[in-house]
């Protein structure tokens, strides 16, 4: 069996047209001040194919369940509803540790986060061991993140794993991208998130380690395409071509506080930055009023 394998990053870089073509991921990061508005998120799932898979990452308020969690977390789901996102991702902060208070308080914010039908990635901070995260995701309905990277094949039906940053100041070894493509080929969906300037290399050489049968091929039996693209990978000053020109979508922050003006720097090609034009900004009282409206249409989906 093949395995369906999505990749890509956790920011855009440049223009999502020219990205999609190159991976068939986006992990977009809800976070107060950052998140582009609805009218925008609608326009980017037009853009790309159907099978284009977006994910949400929750900010870091809601992985902490801090006291302004619910207000970010309809924030969340906004953009997930705007996107049709398939991934809800929850980053949950050290101070939420194995007991039962923590499991009560996960339990109920999965619930809300999953009420729509989506996946969730769970990925928790501090004292965790995997043994028990990974009992506690069967009771409770998540997926863990797991680092695939390191370690023993893991054999599961579907992965979302994350990889660290490579590029300039960082190398790549044959056997770490193995490990990966190991668990890989016997998962029937793979979700890989891939940091760092050299990720659509890191892609590539992933997909050529996997043959079309689903089995895995060998560093030394792969083609001398996927070789090139491994040497590439594991030069440490390389990195991606990325075209660095202005698009009129390279945007990074759409939605700002009270206390925070949109539009005041150069907008440029990553959702790392906290600037976009005018006519993108989000207006907290239209993000607002939808996130009400979105609110109660949930609710009554609850009460029925």
């Amino acid at each position: 069996m093949k395995t369906q394998l999505y990749i890509g990053q956790s920011s855009l870089r440049g223009a999502l047209v020219k990205y999609s073509n190159r991976f068939n991921l986006l992990e977009v990061r809800a976070e107060l001040g950052r998140l582009p508005r609805p009218t925008l998120l609608r326009r980017w799932r037009d853009e790309v194919p159907s099978d284009f898979v977006f994910s949400i990452m929750l900010s870091r308020e809601v992985g902490r369940l801090g006291p302004n969690f619910q207000t970010e977390l309809e924030l969340g789901l906004q953009a997930a509803d705007s996107l049709k996102a398939k991934w809800m991702v929850v980053q949950t902060d050290p101070t939420i540790g194995p007991s039962q208070r923590s499991r009560q308080r996960l339990q109920s914010l999965f619930a809300q986060v999953g009420a729509e039908g989506r996946n969730i990635a769970w990925e928790p901070h501090g004292v965790w061991q995997e043994d028990e995260a990974l009992m506690w995701t069967r009771e409770l309905g998540v997926h863990l993140v797991r680092d695939i990277f390191r370690g023993d094949t893991i054999s599961q039906d579907i992965i979302y794993s994350r990889m660290p940053g490579i590029g300039t100041s960082s190398r790549m070894s044959a056997g770490a991208l193995e490990n990966a493509a190991n668990s890989l080929s016997l998962a029937a969906e793979g979700y890989i998130v891939i940091g760092g300037d050299a990720a659509g290399k890191a892609s590539q050489y992933l997909r050529g380690l996997i043959r079309d049968d689903g089995s895995m091929s060998s560093f030394r039996q792969s083609d001398a395409r996927s070789q090139e693209v491994f040497d590439e990978l594991t030069t440490e000053a390389y990195t991606d071509e990325f075209d660095d020109g202005l698009e009129e979508d390279l945007q990074d922050s759409t939605f700002t506080s009270d206390d925070e003006e949109a539009g005041s720097d150069d907008t440029d090609d990553s959702l790392e930055n906290d600037s976009m034009p005018d006519d993108e900004v989000s207006d907290p009282d239209e993000n607002e009023g939808e996130s009400r409206r979105l609110s109660k249409k949930r609710q009554g989906v609850k009460r029925k």
